[in-house]
């Protein structure tokens, strides 16, 4: 569960609308690489359950780190276009943070967001 900055409980992520794009952009690539649309969601989704099962708090930006190759998160990139899509790595760092925050929704732990002074960055945190 994530309670937002205003210290309501998050339903569905921020910018909803895009991550639907994305998920379906997900799907279908996970669909033509393993014949399962939701392969790679599962195990993107257990290894962030794992991260949060661990930490005491999370910084989306933080956490998948630069070189995503060989990593749970690497579907992520490679499903929104190719190597020469400029808006590539920023789409698909957006969709990190709000797969992230997907997955704290249904997680069985409390997490607080909080923004950074200068700007929303998506931190969360369980410590309350």
């Amino acid at each position: 569960m994530v309670i937002d900055q205003s210290g309501k409980r998050l339903r569905q992520v921020w910018h909803a609308q895009d991550f639907v794009s994305w998920w379906e952009q997900l799907a279908n690539y996970s669909l033509r690489v393993t014949g399962d649309r939701f392969a790679f969601a599962r195990k993107i989704t257990e290894e962030l359950n794992e991260v949060a099962d661990r930490s005491l708090w999370i910084m989306s930006s933080y956490l998948p780190g630069k070189i995503w190759i060989n990593t749970p998160y690497q579907p992520l990139y490679d499903c929104l276009g190719d190597v020469h899509d400029r808006t590539q790595w920023d789409c698909s760092r957006k969709f990190f943070g709000l797969f992230l925050c997907r997955v704290l929704i249904d997680h069985h732990q409390q997490w607080y967001a909080f923004p950074k002074v200068e700007k929303e960055d998506g931190t969360l945190d369980r410590r309350q």
